[in-house]
């Protein structure tokens, strides 16, 4: 298990959600699970949290659509300096969505979802190279 304390070094994630609620659960859950947490209630404060961030974040849990910067923008930006970034994009649109027009190759968690599916996402998005 990737969450598990005997790693080397704490994985870190920013999870950025315009809903409370699930930004909570995400972000407790993860914590629960050993991850160190970074969180942001919208991209434009997630862009502020990274640049403030030290060291590496290993993943991106975004949800898509938030005010001032969607998902898709949001891991661009973050891309920009930190090229390695694995997303986890999280939402309520299905497949066929306007929302999801022109989505990048990346791992899609959809809403709602079980905390177990989160878990497995998290730790496939954290296993395999570099999500698009």
């Amino acid at each position: 298990m990737l969450g598990d304390m005997s790693e080397s070094r704490r994985r870190r994630i920013l999870v950025v959600d315009d809903d409370p609620d699930t930004l909570l659960v995400i972000g407790e859950t993860l914590s629960a699970r050993g991850f160190e947490l970074l969180e942001a209630r919208d991209g434009q404060v997630a862009l502020a949290v990274a640049e403030a961030a030290p060291g590496p974040i290993d993943l991106l849990v975004t949800d898509l659509v938030m005010p001032y910067v969607g998902g898709f923008g949001l891991a661009k930006r973050l891309r920009e300096t930190r090229p390695d970034l694995r997303v986890l994009y999280v939402t309520g649109y299905g497949p066929g969505s306007s929302a999801r027009a022109g989505e990048p190759n990346g791992d899609f968690l959809q809403k709602p979802f079980t905390l177990e599916e989160l878990c497995e996402r998290v730790d496939r998005a954290l296993l395999r190279g570099v999500a698009a």
